[in-house]
């Protein structure tokens, strides 16, 4: 992304929604210019989700930094190994690169 779209980033990896690394939020939501969550699920209630609820309690004047990335709010009833999935439901690693690319343009 930085070498062919100026667009600098980094990845912080959360490995649970709850209990939110809180510390971790308060210390980048203020440094970063948007952040993006990804994930493997449902948004509805998902990590974006929690993301957006913790800064609209303690930071809101980042919110509109933050954009998510996720499965849209239906069941799932497709069944195959993880890649499929991804491509499936557009979040392989082809299509996160145009939409990260999409989302900073905005």
């Amino acid at each position: 992304l930085e070498s062919e779209n100026n667009i600098k980033c980094g990845v912080i990896h959360f490995p649970t929604i709850k209990p939110l690394d809180t510390k971790v939020l308060l210390k980048w939501v203020k440094k970063v210019k948007k952040i993006i969550t990804v994930e493997e699920n449902v948004l509805a209630g998902g990590f974006g989700s929690s993301i957006l609820e913790f800064c609209s309690d303690n930071l809101s004047e980042h919110i509109h930094k933050i954009s998510r990335i996720g499965l849209n709010d239906k069941f799932v009833d497709d069944y195959g190994d993880q890649n499929s999935l991804l491509n499936k439901y557009d979040l392989n690693q082809r299509i996160l690169y145009k939409r990260i690319i999409s989302l900073n343009k905005n």
